[in-house]
């Protein structure tokens, strides 16, 4: 999106150059409405492609019977596994519904799930840290000695993609 603000501004700042300059006087006159659709066109293209979303679903499987799935989905490296979320949802697993669908716009991104089986709301570990629910993350990463990294979970959203999603 900076990237775009700076494309208006450079265009901007180049016809306000021009026309400071009067390097346009010795051009032919060019009629209001061509003038304004290229206007348009020049600042308005930049935002259309940046507001491009993909659907992504994600299909779940768990070897629990039944409970809430909570997700969290990240864009950002050093927001992965933190509280600051991108977005977040949750679906119930083992009542018919086992995929949910989300519009995200063309980027990276990471995700954590995990399954809430005894519906505290909470992700329950043992006293050692170990999880007691079950949990996947994106590309089915699993870490060593704890979480994968937003590396090895990352991918690529360009068009609408369906993920499958182990929960263990």
């Amino acid at each position: 999106m900076i990237f775009a603000r700076l494309e208006i501004y450079t265009l901007v700042g180049f016809l306000l150059i021009g026309i400071r300059l009067n390097i346009f006087d010795s051009m032919k006159p060019v009629k209001p409405k061509v003038l304004i659709f290229f206007l348009g066109m020049a600042f308005f293209t930049p935002f259309k492609a940046l507001g491009q979303e993909k659907n992504l679903r994600l299909k779940f499987e768990s070897n629990k019977a039944s409970g809430k799935v909570y997700v969290a989905i990240y864009d950002k490296k050093g927001e992965f596994l933190s509280d600051k979320k991108f977005k977040s949802l949750s679906l119930d697993l083992g009542q018919g519904e086992d995929e949910v669908s989300v519009m995200l716009p063309v980027g990276n991104y990471a995700f954590s799930a995990y399954q809430d089986v005894n519906g505290n709301g909470i992700f329950d570990k043992n006293w050692m840290g170990i999880p007691k629910e079950p949990y996947g993350f994106s590309n089915n990463a699993r870490g060593k000695f704890g979480p994968p990294d937003f590396a090895e979970s990352s991918f690529l959203i360009r068009s609408d993609t369906l993920m499958k999603v182990s929960l263990y």
